[in-house]
């Protein structure tokens, strides 16, 4: 249902308007002032009649509390007073978001004191890698140092294993000589060519070999 004056929307079954009074019909009128109920032309910011401010125009200069109650919802209080069948109440506005300083501030902070954390835990695993890998360099370090001593020592032994032979060596090479019966002529040393061949000899001191009229071979005894 509409008035027929104002042209407001009215509940089912109205008589009248719950606004100005006027008449209650099915169908509402295209461009009629709402003072006066007229027809008007369209694009008429003036009723030509009345001259009343059109709602069109006016509704560019309403409040937000205007634009509130012309929101309105109608509520049913049928029974519960004796206030009109039903009411308008005017919506709540929308809140906005504000948006909170502080709360950008606090968020920025968070977003920077994680990412600090995070590049401390990488630099912790890093230096964790670091240090795991000198701890593996040093233990390998040590196994050769330990490695490089035996070598060391070993050799320490051998060449005093050499000396001692060397010693024993110069001693049968200037202390004893053999004698050959095949040769009646010298005397020689142990390491002498003809010792490998020979399969019987005698041993004597080399002063003895020497009173028993042998000389030293020329080639184990080249210096005499």
């Amino acid at each position: 249902m509409y008035c027929e004056k104002c042209n407001k929307p009215l509940p089912d079954d109205s008589v009248f308007c719950l606004y100005c009074g006027g008449k209650a019909t099915e169908e509402p009128k295209q461009n009629i002032c709402e003072q006066c109920g007229n027809e008007i032309p369209e694009d008429s910011e003036f009723c030509p009649f009345c001259g009343f401010l059109l709602k069109k125009v006016a509704e560019t200069n309403k409040s937000d509390d205007e634009k509130r109650l012309d929101n309105a919802k109608p509520i049913e209080t049928r029974g519960k007073s004796k206030a009109p069948d039903f009411m308008f109440v005017a919506e709540k506005p929308k809140k906005k978001l504000k948006f909170n300083k502080f709360v950008a501030i606090i968020i920025v902070l968070s977003l920077i004191i994680a990412g600090l954390a995070t590049l401390n835990i990488i630099q912790f695993i890093d230096q964790k890698e670091v240090k795991d890998y000198n701890h593996k360099l040093s233990q390998k370090l040590d196994e050769k140092e330990y490695e490089v001593q035996n070598y060391k020592d070993l050799y320490d032994e051998e060449k005093e294993r050499a000396d001692n032979l060397f010693d024993e060596s110069y001693f049968f090479y200037s202390t004893i000589a053999f004698i050959y019966d095949s040769d009646k002529k010298y005397y020689h040393s142990h390491n002498c060519d003809m010792h490998e061949d020979e399969l019987y000899f005698r041993a004597y001191n080399v002063t003895a070999a020497k009173n028993l009229g042998y000389k030293p071979c020329p080639e184990c005894h080249p210096f005499g």
